[in-house]
């Protein structure tokens, strides 16, 4: 049945259902995870995101 088991659906779900700064973090976190905080990463001390790449920000991150 589908391709997604149980957890993912509900990580999904509460990305979904949650408000923007855990979705913001939950991006950042994603991109450092699979090599694409070339494209958007946090600031060396933490308090800020940079999106180094806008264009591919576009294309490849917010879809």
């Amino acid at each position: 049945m589908g391709g997604k088991n149980n957890a993912s659906r509900n990580v999904d779900y509460a990305i979904h259902e949650s408000t923007f700064p855990v979705k913001l973090h939950y991006l950042l976190s994603e991109t450092e995870e699979n090599g694409s905080d070339h494209i958007i990463s946090w600031q060396p001390h933490g308090r800020a995101f940079l999106v180094h790449d806008h264009g591919a920000f576009v294309d490849h991150v917010l879809p």
